[in-house]
This record gives C-alpha cells, sequence and structure tokens, in this order.
C-alpha cells in the first residue's frame, strides 16, 4: 500500500511518483522547491558579487533560512530535494559567504597598505591602519568562521603598535626642535614604554637604546 511521505496519506489506489509524493502534494511540492531554488540562486549571485559585506551575510541567512525550511519540511520527510544533503548545501553557503568577506577584507587590506606607504607621516599611517581595524572587527561580527582573520589580526595590530611608536617619536622630535623639553621627554618616555611592553618590538634594541639615551639628556635639561 503505497504512503505519500508529504502528507502521511496512504491507501491502496493511492499513486505516488519516484519520489513518494502524491500527485495532490506534488503541485505544492515541486512548486516550492523551484521557487526556494530561485531565491537561493539569487542569493548566491548576490554573495558571489556583492561589495558589501552586510548585504553578503544578508543573503547568506536567507540562504540557510529556505535551505532549514526544505531540510525540515521535505528531506527529512524522505523527499529527496538535491543531488546531496541539505546539510552540505548549508555548509557551502556558509563557506562561501565567508570567503567573499575575506576576499574584501583582502582587497580592503591592499588599499590600506597603499595609502599607508604613500602617507607623510606615521601619525596619518596609525589612523588609516586604526580604521582598518575598525573594519576587519566589523566583518569579524559578519563571518561564520572568522578564524582566518586571524593573522590579519596579528599583522594590523603589530603595524598599529609600530606606527604609534614611530608617531610618538616624531611628535617628541618636533616638541624638542621646538625647545620644549618636557613635552619632548614625555613623548620619549611613551614611546619606550610601548617598545618594551611589546615583545615583538622590544627586539628593536637599537632603537631602545637610542630612546633611553634622549630620554637621559632631557631629564638633564628639564
Amino acid at each position: 500500500m503505497a504512503q505519500c511521505r508529504y502528507c502521511q496519506q496512504s491507501g491502496i489506489f493511492l499513486r505516488v511518483d519516484a519520489h513518494g509524493v502524491c500527485p495532490a502534494c506534488a503541485r505544492i511540492v515541486y512548486p516550492m522547491i523551484q521557487a526556494y531554488n530561485r531565491v537561493i540562486l539569487e542569493s548566491l549571485d548576490i554573495i558571489q558579487t556583492s561589495k558589501n559585506a552586510e548585504v553578503i551575510a544578508s543573503h547568506r541567512d536567507l540562504m540557510l533560512e529556505k535551505l532549514a525550511h526544505l531540510e525540515v519540511t521535505l528531506e527529512q520527510k524522505g523527499i529527496p530535494v538535491y543531488d546531496r544533503p541539505v546539510a552540505e548545501m548549508k555548509r557551502l553557503a556558509l563557506e562561501g559567504a565567508d570567503e567573499r568577506i575575506l576576499q574584501l577584507l583582502e582587497e580592503e587590506a591592499r588599499k590600506t597598505h597603499a595609502k599607508a606607504a604613500a602617507a607623510t607621516s606615521s601619525e596619518e599611517k596609525t589612523a588609516l591602519y586604526t580604521r582598518f581595524w575598525d573594519t576587519l572587527v566589523e566583518l569579524e561580527f559578519l563571518m561564520h568562521d572568522p578564524s582566518p582573520l586571524l593573522p590579519f589580526k596579528e599583522q594590523l595590530a603589530f603595524k598599529i603598535r609600530e606606527h604609534r611608536i614611530d608617531a610618538l617619536i616624531e611628535q617628541a622630535e618636533k616638541a624638542e626642535f621646538k625647545e620644549q623639553w618636557e613635552e619632548a621627554l614625555a613623548l620619549y618616555q611613551e614611546a619606550l614604554y610601548e617598545l618594551m611592553n611589546d615583545p615583538a618590538l622590544y627586539i628593536q634594541d637599537e632603537r631602545v637604546r637610542w630612546l633611553e639615551a634622549r630620554i637621559a639628556a632631557l631629564r638633564g635639561w628639564t
């Protein structure tokens, strides 16, 4: 005795197709699959081409919503939707969106590096990389798996600290030139403090010794 996998009705005279769906339910099931697939394919196209991470995340979530509905209402009842499990389609949607967001981040990184290379002061470079850090944090919250961003964050944090120290030294040198000894001393001390509290930067012994010498000299003038 045949039984429809969608409505669960059964009977001696009930006919079902190769997927176990009766004629009445076929008028519901297959149009629903087609309609959902249109939305899924449109969202996939937007994910692959959009330059807006929030738009990408929004359409990723829309895809996941439609796929979850197909999974619960059809696949879990034994009605095939795709040539692979819906769970795999969901995984591909998550990975595809993350990959596209990562591409946008890489594009933004190249632009930031180019602007920083053209910048005339360490203060300007610090501001550029700090803005990029804010962008990175925003994108991190939009990604399903933000772990690939860790190398970006480590490199970026290093650059921000390095340029911040350079900016402090530049400001100290300007203050020293203007004979503003106390301000110059405070800036050199802050630069040395930043340098000594960063193991990755503290290995630059020559700069440490230079700062210590400038501080010692200025203490004799204040």
